[in-house]
């Protein structure tokens, strides 16, 4: 779709954005809003476009983590060691992919904001929050659905079939190695990471860890 015919339709006919940094849950918010919504487009994305940003006619659907275990997460995908180099990469790509965006856009109308920590592991959680964003109740066969495809022990089956990360099924969006040793566990970035690396995370993105009350 072109820039023009997208900006015409997001006015017409609000997409939801489900926007967020990665390694956040994304994947399994995608997948949880585009089947339990399935008459409304679902767009993900890791950046908002200018316009997206400022009007917010869609709604915004985002989630954060820890960037300490996002980072750490991203590390692994790509099979780096966390070298300090590598860290200060990671931080740049965070910074480019929604990480500030969504600090800017958090607190703000028609935008829901998801911690990964709260909804990962608690699908409850998850559909009640929406439910509540939204305005309507979300049947129980589409919430059966998400739990069977997208609990954490079959989205490992899935990825484990696929290989690397780059083997990635276009309906799903799940890669190869879509999940790390850590089975997307809170807190390992510490079995991961040095001190001076944990440290040098939480100076950059310290407004992140205080909006969204994350300790280290």
């Amino acid at each position: 779709m072109s820039s023009l015919k997208y900006k015409l339709t997001y006015f017409i006919n609000p997409p939801v954005i489900q926007f967020s940094p990665p390694r956040t849950g994304s994947t399994l918010l995608w997948n949880t809003l585009r089947i339990c919504f399935p008459k409304r487009n679902v767009k993900k994305v890791h950046r908002l476009a200018g316009f997206e940003k400022k009007f917010r006619v869609a709604p915004i659907v985002a989630s954060i983590r820890d960037p300490l275990d996002s980072i750490s997460s991203s590390i692994q995908r790509y099979g780096l060691e966390p070298t300090d180099d590598v860290i200060s990469d990671h931080i740049r790509e965070y910074e480019k992919q929604g990480m500030w965006q969504l600090y800017e856009i958090w607190g703000k109308k028609n935008v829901l904001v998801l911690r990964y920590e709260d909804f990962a592991f608690d699908f409850d959680h998850m559909f009640a929050e929406l439910e509540a964003f939204f305005k309507v109740a979300i049947p129980n066969q589409l919430k059966k659905r998400v739990v069977e495809e997208f609990s954490i022990d079959r989205v490992k089956q899935k990825a484990e079939s696929r290989g690397e990360f780059a083997n990635y099924d276009k309906e799903d969006q799940i890669h190869g190695q879509h999940i790390s040793k850590f089975s997307g566990a809170s807190g390992y970035y510490r079995e991961f990471l040095s001190e001076q690396q944990i440290e040098h995370v939480y100076e950059h993105f310290k407004k992140i860890f205080v909006a969204f009350d994350y300790e280290i």
